[in-house]
């Protein structure tokens, strides 16, 4: 008996010692897919099947497996994507169309060039419109991948309300320019803006997308991505199979990072000093002596290693810069991941190597104890003592609980190497992987003139 194993039209079967058996019993699959269930009757010592020709044939050409142990994942590769019926049949119930690149677990069936899929949806495709997803051999080497690293200095950018409100309509999403307007503070409204047209001016340089195109949705712990119906029209898709991006503000600075394999979270610690403050005018001693205090309050986050780290030095300048470095790691840690402080701040603790000057540093990380190895960290000293901190990890451990944000990855499975050695810039002080910016280049090309005629600070746009 062999039920719900393999999918089977009409077939007549003989044996040596029994007449032809017609069957077409119908049953309903563990998958939820009408199948048929054949019942076959074998001579007594289990001889070859004939079909109804009396030509031999093996098993494996009569029967076309599609057992859950024999799945595995694909992406859709057509770029109009692929249409997924209901039955095997080409004229079958047309279900859906998934788009280009989305990720399936399938099975794979030599009748009629058919591909069963399970996720996201059940249904059948063509093999035409799919291929297996990428393997960590198919990588390119550290330096021929993809990345962008971007920085904005909004320390003296004072824009008029007209300059404003036209750069908050370059967001189309209104819920996205709802969350600019729900800060009180002009500051805190300047730096959400910023954030969001940076991650619409990445989409549009590293995709080749127009403001129009470009679709931004966030993850249940509220992780920006672009969608994948949005990257599926890209022409340079390929060119980028994990396309993510992360941005931090705080301070002086707005920054992003855009990874094309890696995982990428991305943090900006500035001095207390400077997050105090509505003007982003320094006080320094007025802060540096509520640090003891501060740490008091941050005692739970940061492990008894950490703090033995951070207090190794005697000057409580040198201490504040240790914990913004540690504090930096942890929260561009669990952006990456995608869930933010629910991750628990105190359950990963990092080891810093700095450079001799501490304008740059790397880090390992431990969570619960355990080495993660596939992640590594770099930090930077970005200027006035505000400490941009990169975390590089592999695409798997993202936490997404709606799943829109995995399934817009074409290399789901790739598994980063050590990348200590080759990034290591500990013996360069001066080192710094950010381009800077201005206002004015987040402005779509056609829109400058428009712009210019806003911007009543048109110093800070050139």
């Amino acid at each position: 008996f062999f039920r719900n194993k393999y999918n089977l039209h009409h077939q007549k079967i003989i044996t040596r010692r029994y007449s032809i058996v017609t069957f077409t019993a119908l049953a309903t699959s563990a998958q939820g897919f009408r199948s048929f269930a054949p019942i076959i009757l074998l001579n007594r010592h289990g001889r070859k099947r004939y079909n109804n020709n009396l030509k031999r044939v093996s098993s494996s050409k009569l029967f076309s497996k599609t057992s859950m142990e024999d799945e595995e994942w694909i992406s859709i590769t057509a770029n109009k994507g692929a249409i997924v019926r209901k039955g095997i049949e080409l004229d079958s119930e047309k279900i859906d169309i998934l788009p280009y690149g989305t990720k399936c677990k399938a099975s794979y069936t030599t009748k009629m060039k058919r591909v069963q899929i399970y996720t996201p949806i059940k249904g059948w495709i063509s093999q035409k419109c799919c291929g297996p997803l990428l393997k960590n051999e198919h990588a390119p080497s550290f330096s021929e991948m993809k990345n962008l690293r971007w920085i904005i200095d909004i320390g003296d950018w004072k824009p008029s309300q007209k300059e404003f409100v036209f750069l908050l309509d370059l967001i189309p999403e209104k819920n996205e320019r709802e969350a600019v307007l729900k800060y009180t503070k002009k500051l805190d409204q300047y730096r959400a803006l910023i954030s969001r047209l940076l991650i619409r001016n990445c989409c549009s340089k590293a995709l080749g997308l127009n403001n129009e195109q470009i679709h931004i949705q966030r993850t249940k712990g509220s992780k920006p991505f672009l969608t994948q119906e949005a990257k599926s029209s890209s022409k340079y898709k390929n060119n980028w199979p994990n396309f993510n991006f992360n941005v931090s503000h705080e301070g002086r600075f707005v920054i992003l990072g855009a990874e094309s394999y890696f995982l990428i979270g991305i943090d900006v610690a500035a001095p207390e000093y400077y997050r105090k403050s509505d003007i982003l005018v320094p006080q320094r001693q007025q802060h540096q002596q509520n640090l003891p205090k501060f740490f008091q309050t941050m005692r739970g986050i940061l492990s008894k290693s950490e703090w033995q780290y951070v207090k190794a030095v005697p000057n409580i300048a040198d201490q504040a810069q240790r914990f913004r470095a540690l504090w930096s790691c942890k929260e561009a840690f669990t952006k990456a991941r995608g869930d933010g402080i629910a991750f628990g701040l105190g359950r990963c603790e990092f080891s810093i190597s700095p450079s001799s000057s501490f304008s740059s540093f790397t880090a390992q990380i431990s969570v619960d104890g355990i080495a993660l190895e596939h992640w590594s960290f770099f930090g930077y000293n970005i200027g006035f003592d505000h400490f941009a901190t990169i975390a590089l990890g592999p695409p798997a451990d993202v936490v997404d609980a709606y799943g829109q944000f995995k399934n817009s990855f074409y290399f789901p499975d790739f598994s980063p190497p050590s990348l200590d050695s080759s990034l290591r810039n500990n013996d360069h002080d001066d080192y710094n992987p950010f381009t800077f910016l201005s206002i004015r280049d987040l402005v779509p090309p056609g829109l400058l003139s428009q712009y210019d005629s806003s911007s009543t600070t048109s110093s800070n746009g050139d």
